[in-house]
């Protein structure tokens, strides 16, 4: 226990394993060349969402209303009129 005469003792903190990583990227997120890589991968990121709700929505209307099947064996048949 400390010695309340000394007045509150200093808890020391250490740093984590992996902190000079996270200063170096954070200094890198300080870049002009970061912040056109980050605009990069959104719009790319945005592209694939968009896409990935138009692949949706068109699975969706396939089995509301499904396309006729056909066969590729056989060819599709032809009605002929009764002359």
């Amino acid at each position: 226990m400390p010695d309340p005469a000394q007045g509150p003792s200093q808890k020391q903190v250490t740093r984590d394993l992996n902190e000079e990583a996270r200063d170096y990227a954070r200094a890198q997120m300080a870049t002009p060349e970061f912040a056109k890589s980050r605009d990069e991968r959104k719009k790319v990121e945005m592209r694939f969402a968009h896409l990935k709700l138009i692949t949706v929505f068109n699975a969706c209307a396939c089995v509301v209303c499904p396309a006729p099947a056909m066969s590729s064996t056989s060819p599709p048949s032809r009605k002929t009129s009764g002359r």
